[in-house]
């Protein structure tokens, strides 16, 4: 089953679809572009401030589920496409 979630440490947090099975979870797949301005605040690090989800621009899309290839994209990913 893959369900979707955020990763939080104190440097910001990633979106993530996360695999989950009877021995646990973990994610399959972070975000590579969140929302700009409103998620994805860049300048936060350059003020010495943390927060913010950070973007994996050069993550792999393409996930196995069940055997098959399955490109996922989250929330402004799709708007981009």
């Amino acid at each position: 089953m893959f369900a979707g979630a955020s990763v939080v440490d104190p440097a910001g947090y990633d979106n993530v679809m996360v695999a989950v099975n009877r021995d646990g979870g973990s994610p399959g797949y972070r975000q590579r572009m969140p929302v700009p301005v409103s998620m994805w605040q860049p300048w936060l690090s350059w003020l010495g401030r943390s927060g913010g989800a950070r973007a994996n621009f050069f993550a792999n899309p393409i996930v196995a589920v069940a055997g098959a290839r399955v490109a996922t994209l989250i929330c402004y990913e799709q708007l981009l496409t």
